[in-house]
């Protein structure tokens, strides 16, 4: 049985869920991994095997910077892990 990343599930989302590389502002979407900030953004997708996700969620740029702050002019992607 083939696997797939977290970040081929988000592509899956929609035919182009991030536009332009860094998106229309040109900022990065910002992903976080158990409420950690990713430090190499969408890359980081990667290397989530889907079986360990419990939830992927796309937060919407207001709901970003209610929840983190300002720099999120594109979103973020927050992806919940399965607890093993």
């Amino acid at each position: 049985m083939a696997t797939s990343s977290g970040h081929q599930d988000v592509v899956g989302l929609s035919p182009d869920p991030f536009g332009p590389p860094g998106g229309p502002e040109g900022d990065p979407i910002r992903v976080y991994v158990e409420g950690v900030e990713s430090t190499r953004g969408l890359a980081d997708l990667r290397d989530i095997d889907v079986s360990h996700v419990h939830s992927l969620r796309y937060l919407t740029a207001p709901e970003a910077t209610l929840r983190w702050g300002r720099g999120h002019t594109n979103g973020a992607i927050v992806v919940t892990l399965r607890k093993r």
